[in-house]
């Protein structure tokens, strides 16, 4: 199936989803940081679900990234 990346600083929802995910067949890889999730990205995901508000490096700035260094 596909490869889902997440983005999030909340470890339980981050394992709720990626567990859920993986039970429907999908490759789930995970990142609980900006940082982390932008190196991530370099995998090209199928899709990319990234919170918003975090710590360090919002999500904003996360999606900028991926899009000027990732996806050019």
């Amino acid at each position: 199936m596909s490869r889902i990346l997440i983005i999030d600083d909340e470890q339980q929802l981050v394992d709720l989803l990626a567990s859920r995910l993986a039970a429907k067949g999908h490759e789930v890889i995970t990142a609980d940081n900006g940082i982390k999730g932008i190196e991530l990205a370099k995998k090209q995901p199928d899709l990319i679900l990234l919170d918003i508000m975090m710590h360090g490096m919002d999500g904003f700035t996360v999606c900028q990234s991926i899009r000027e260094t990732v996806i050019c």
